[in-house]
């Protein structure tokens, strides 16, 4: 009788157990640490909302990372015997099937990775309720999704197993894995901003291709994040609610692990046992090993070369930086190849003729990169393709309408000074200064185009510009866009008003508040000032002049706090970017956290910087009684900074 194939040793399992207790117990104490210790240990020290410590202790990007790291070593440990001929034939001696083996590794991996995050949750869930917090659905949402996490991170770690018989190449591997694509995306903007004037660093977006990098896209992904109310009339806000981002992510990540899985067992079928030792274990994946490598590490070399050359080699040509990419190049390509054929005699007529070849594409990756970077750099839209376009050297100002062809006559001037403008930044930034200037173009078909521009201060290629566009910094609508935000007009409710001075006696900020009417009239009043021309000086800076002989105004300050309208409340630097949703938070950005009050409005507050010729301010600090008069105000200037 045919005996039934299994997919399963229980000798093994036990022997995994037994074997690597050191790694599922490091993981398993990890977990408890991260969940229940942490949950119980703030719970009895902190009087804070404990909703809020429940969400300090999930959803977090060292979650993300810890579980891509323990399904490395986890992989590492189970499937060691493959990377030494003595391990490998004397396992694939005895009387198990592949198929019996590679699924008890699996298993064994997988209680190693979920058994120490189902008890973490269990006791997370137990310490929750111990605490008066019954809201451990969130501990459910991130168990679920850090077990999909898990599940696919280890079927990219068996993956890489059976394409490797050296144990060290697996990390490597792995890493590549996760970052390759974005690492393809950064370097390929990086070149391009190195390349062209204007052209951003991270021009190139990638789009959904970014997904290809796993453990960087989940970490942008996947979160938990809080939702803030206000709570009494001083603007105090509490967490109430949680919300879960980037399931679908998970699941679809968990999906497509089932098919490395099946890739995994299909080349651990595939694999030859004589190939432990051996730095790739399929041949087809040897001309891959070799042009990734030359590509990859002849662009970095080759920049970097240039990078440090041109600080040590005065005028040197833009030519020597394409040599040093494809001489550095071919060198990895030989030394990739010596490192798979374990010799140095690697020099071949076959492997020449396969060099020759990778040094034509090397040489017209360059050539398309560069043309890439000229034709972005060179690139002004026409103004029937442009529905908002803004002008940032302080701020952002937002330009619609035939107002747009001002912008782009900007942009033009810049490029068509460009070589003198690069002179006089080499010549004399390190005295003079600079500014910079960023164009942004709001495309009627959604995309935005993004230029950065540094400009010389004190130089007469610029000096023009930088009047222009300080001048429409200065405008009132524009300034007060940015200043209160985009619906400074429709501000109905201001909360709280706060001056702060500099006593120079005690060399000591000092501050006096004032609610309800007072900071309505405070609010008012920065508008006046700000429509009369004189309160833009006080908070915007002027790049016509060198650095070191502009002239600072001494002023004084004062905090003011309001509501936007839920509905009308937007950033300008968020109109500039293309973000038509309030996603961002008006306390703490960082964070992730929204906050409003019960008629679902939003916080935010201004810095005000004001001098003595800002007289409708000065007015209403006296009539609200934060000062007798003005002679009380003491003005500072920047210079007490240096």
């Amino acid at each position: 009788m045919k005996s039934k194939t299994s997919f399963f040793n229980k000798a093994i399992y036990k022997k995994n157990l037994s074997l690597f207790w050191p790694i599922w117990g490091a993981y398993f104490l990890y977990e408890l640490f991260t969940g229940p210790l942490y949950l119980w240990f703030h719970f009895g020290k902190e009087r804070s909302n404990k909703l809020e410590i429940l969400l300090g202790s999930i959803g977090g990007k060292t979650d993300i990372v810890a579980i891509a790291i323990a399904s490395l070593i986890v992989g590492m440990a189970l499937f060691n015997y493959l990377f030494t001929s003595k391990s490998a034939n004397m396992i694939h001696a005895m009387p198990l099937t592949r198929l019996e083996l590679y699924g008890t590794n699996l298993f064994s991996g997988f209680t190693f990775l979920f058994v120490p995050q189902l008890v973490s949750f269990f006791f997370s869930v137990l310490v929750c309720l111990a605490n008066g917090v019954a809201e451990v659905q969130y501990l459910g949402i991130w168990f679920l999704a850090c077990l999909g996490m898990s599940f696919f991170f280890f079927s990219i770690v068996v993956l890489c197993v059976m394409l490797t018989g050296q144990l060290f190449a697996l990390p490597i591997y792995f890493v590549i894995c996760n970052l390759f694509v974005e690492g393809i995306i950064t370097g390929i903007s990086l070149l391009t901003g190195m390349m062209a004037y204007g052209v951003s660093g991270t021009s190139l977006q990638g789009g959904s291709l970014r997904c290809l990098s796993p453990i960087l896209y989940l970490m942008d992904q996947v979160k938990l994040t809080g939702r803030y109310s206000i709570v009494n009339n001083r603007g105090d806000y509490e967490l109430t609610e949680i919300q879960m981002h980037g399931g679908g992510a998970v699941v679809c990540y968990a999906v497509v692990a089932i098919l490395f899985y099946a890739l995994a067992y299909y080349g651990y079928k595939k694999r030859e046992i004589e190939c432990a030792g051996d730095l790739l274990t399929f041949s087809w994946l040897k001309p891959l090993f070799r042009w990734g490598a030359g590509v990859c590490f002849g662009f970095l070399g080759g920049t970097l070369g240039m990078y440090f050359l041109r600080d040590m080699v005065e005028n040197l040509p833009f030519v020597a930086w394409p040599i040093m990419v494809v001489m550095i190049g071919m060198f990895i390509f030989f030394f990739a190849e010596m490192l798979i054929q374990k010799s140095v005699h690697v020099v071949s007529k076959r492997r020449c003729k396969e060099c020759g070849v990778f040094i034509v594409f090397m040489a017209l990756a360059f050539s398309g990169i560069y043309l890439y970077g000229y034709s972005s750099a060179h690139h002004i839209p026409d103004v029937d393709e442009v529905q908002y376009a803004y002008v940032d050297m302080n701020y952002p100002v937002e330009f619609e309408g035939e107002d747009i062809a001002q912008v782009l006559e900007l942009q033009k001037e810049i490029l068509q000074q460009q070589s003198v403008i690069k002179e006089e930044l080499e010549m004399n930034e390190a005295v003079n200064g600079s500014g910079y200037v960023t164009i942004t173009y709001r495309m009627k078909d959604g995309s935005v185009l993004t230029r950065n521009y540094t400009l010389p201060s004190g130089a007469e290629v610029s000096t023009e510009m930088f009047r222009r566009i300080y001048e429409w910094e200065s405008q009132a609508d524009s300034f007060l866009r940015q200043f209160i935000e985009y619906d400074y007009e429709s501000v109905s409710r201001v909360t709280d008003a706060q001056l702060e001075w500099y006593d120079s006696s005690t060399t000591n900020y000092m501050y006096r508040s004032v609610e309800g009417d007072g900071a309505r009239a405070l609010f008012d009043a920065a508008i006046a000032d700000a429509q009369a021309g004189v309160l833009q000086k006080y908070n915007l800076t002027d790049y016509r002049e060198p650095w070191d002989t502009r002239t600072n105004e001494s002023y004084a300050t004062i905090n003011i706090y309001y509501y936007h309208a839920k509905d009308n409340w937007q950033s300008m630097y968020d109109r500039m970017n293309g973000i038509t949703e309030n996603t961002n938070s008006l306390v703490d950005s960082s964070s992730n956290i929204y906050v409003e009050d019960s008629a679902m409005n939003l916080r935010s507050g201004m810095y005000v910087c004001f001098g003595e010729d800002c007289t409708n301010i000065i007015h209403v600090l006296v009539e609200c009684g934060l000062i007798e008069s003005a002679d009380e105000l003491e003005y500072i200037s920047d210079d007490i900074y240096y």
